[in-house]
């Protein structure tokens, strides 16, 4: 999506610069696995987790060194790769890759019990407080909420589109998936951007701040809305 930013942009006259940016990636961790667990239960969360995984890497390495980029703020090689393996969210997946390996094992103790209650209760609370933060950001000008309806609608459309091929030509009948999968394909294609954007964007530039704000909001609600419709017509 990042490569057809550019040229979709001026298909549909949306000039910001952040517009690439809400282009590449999905909004799983605060917002996918909660629809994808209260459809289809956590007894296929590993499917989801499966489908995720590669744009999960692509958001915390490309999107996110390409926002801090973008923002003024620049890099070596290594102090960039340092950045990438030692962020919380790559910990976090090699830690569950290994879990999942049976390399690392965690037995079950009274500690576990309790650490497990206590992320539990951090992973309902992170959701809200982002919603509060982006809503709290929102100033609606006839620009931005134009230009969010814009986007919006074009990166549903091209989404939809790719979702539905790479279901039928990777999923079905390349790999012969079960059908869980492609719904989750078809789920995560359906999110809304990263909202990690609206954390790195440049803040000093307030018609970005409005456009990226004001476009996550509306786009959170209608992926809502998508992921239900998509569930009851397709199953």
């Amino acid at each position: 999506m990042l490569i057809i930013a550019k040229p979709l942009g001026a298909i549909i006259k949306v000039k910001n610069e952040a517009f690439p940016f809400m282009m590449g990636g999905f909004e799983m961790g605060m917002l996918g696995y909660a629809l994808f667990t209260s459809f289809y239960g956590e007894a296929h969360l590993g499917k989801m987790a499966l489908v995720d995984l590669g744009q999960v890497l692509f958001v915390f390495t490309v999107l996110m060194t390409l926002l801090i980029r973008h923002k003024g703020q620049h890099f070596d090689l290594g102090t960039l790769v340092l950045r990438i393996i030692t962020s919380p969210v790559m910990i976090a997946i090699i830690l569950g890759l290994l879990a999942n390996a049976r390399i690392l094992v965690l037995r079950s103790n009274a500690f576990t019990r309790q650490l497990d209650e206590v992320l539990k209760i951090l992973a309902s609370l992170t959701m809200p407080l982002i919603a509060l933060s982006i809503g709290y950001g929102i100033r609606i000008t006839k620009e931005s909420l134009g230009s969010a309806l814009k986007t919006i609608v074009a990166r549903k459309v091209v989404l939809i589109v790719f979702a539905v091929v790479i279901n039928l030509l990777i999923v079905r009948l390349a790999l012969k998936m079960d059908r869980i999968y492609e719904m989750a394909v078809l789920l995560m294609f359906l999110m809304p951007s990263p909202f990690i954007v609206s954390i790195y964007i440049d803040d000093k530039k307030k018609n970005l701040v409005d456009y990226v704000d004001t476009t996550l909001s509306l786009d959170s609600v209608i992926s809502i809305f998508s992921v239900m419709g998509a569930v009851l017509l397709l199953g």
